[in-house]
């Protein structure tokens, strides 16, 4: 089940921290649509939403896809083409959110994209990709309010006050969000590029109306914040400095892709339980694509499928969610000690 208080949210710190560095690189998001292909920046925004699992920016995201061609009429799956030629910023957007947007894994995704494109498309795929760190944590931290802690569901290291206060404050902007992703729905086909990058650059000119005023009181309220490990500060927080701490976190952890058109294609692979009760990959068919087009080898650890976390699933519970599915697939996965 994929619940609200499973996901990323901000706390008090790492709010003000965040927002430090948007509001420095604000002037970059109204730029960068205009720099970037639509494809490669919405491709940018897949990347964060595949580890952030935010639901709004989920749909708002197909929203825009489905205008720039990236995906087709009530299809959210990429084609193959698009896949690979734009792997690159996918991939950027997957590691910028999984250490969220700090390290070394972080500066060499940054490298990558400057080495193979240039300094200016890197740099406009950062602010990308920290826009869309704001957009899904402004989701996943009004939606954990809404559904978690009203409830009474308690997460480890964040606050019902916070929560409420920031809800009070940014609700406008998400309500905001949820009119533009209805707006865009309304709109049948395609749109001109040039529309879809004045689409993008209005985005982030309503997001920078809740973003410059946060970010003002964080480079005053940070100064007297206590920092972990004396009082050197870097804009964006570690992953502790975020409730819950997601798995994702872990060096080991990678996704796949798989493309599956209908919902009775084998995709030849069998999941079983190990001695710790863990979902493990225990076959690969010698034919199936899996075994040569991705990272997942037998032993692997199935941790989630689209996102839905798998605890306390069977093997068969499991199987049947991969038969039912259809489209493209997203597996979550561990390496163990012997597939490492």
């Amino acid at each position: 089940m994929d619940l609200a208080s499973d996901k990323k949210i901000w706390t008090f710190k790492s709010l003000m921290q965040d927002h430090v560095r948007f509001v420095i690189n604000v002037p970059l998001f109204f730029i960068s649509p205009f720099i970037l292909r639509p494809k490669q920046r919405l491709c940018i925004h897949k990347g964060v939403i595949n580890q952030n699992r935010c639901t709004l920016s989920t749909n708002l995201h197909y929203e825009l896809g489905r205008l720039a061609e990236l995906y087709e009429e009530n299809n959210d799956s990429m084609s193959i083409k698009d896949r690979y030629e734009f792997a690159d910023f996918i991939e950027f957007g997957d590691v910028f959110a999984k250490y969220n947007g700090r390290g070394d894994e972080v500066k060499s995704a940054f490298d990558s994209i400057k080495a193979k494109y240039s300094f200016t498309i890197a740099q406009c795929s950062l602010s990308t990709a920290l826009y869309m760190h704001w957009e899904t944590l402004l989701g996943n931290t009004i939606d954990s309010f809404f559904r978690s802690t009203c409830r009474g569901l308690k997460k480890e290291g964040s606050s019902a006050v916070f929560e409420a206060l920031f809800s009070i404050f940014f609700g406008p902007s998400m309500f905001a969000l949820a009119v533009t992703m209805v707006m865009l729905a309304t709109f049948k086909g395609t749109v001109p590029v040039v529309l879809n990058k004045i689409i993008g650059s209005l985005i982030s000119l309503m997001a920078s109306f809740s973003i410059v005023p946060v970010g003002i009181i964080g480079l005053i309220s940070l100064q007297f914040i206590q920092l972990p490990g004396g009082g050197h500060h870097e804009p964006l927080p570690s992953s502790f400095d975020y409730a819950p701490i997601p798995e994702a976190l872990s060096p080991n952890k990678f996704a796949v892709f798989l493309q599956k058109e209908f919902t009775r294609k084998r995709l030849g692979i069998t999941i079983s339980t190990d001695d710790n009760d863990s979902l493990i990959v225990s076959k690969l068919d010698p034919s199936s694509p899996i075994r040569s087009g991705t990272l997942l080898r037998e032993g692997d650890k199935i941790v989630s499928i689209n996102g839905v976390t798998l605890e306390g699933l069977t093997a068969l519970q499991v199987a049947k969610l991969i038969r039912k599915s259809k489209g493209e697939i997203r597996v979550d996965a561990l390496k163990t000690n012997s597939t490492a």
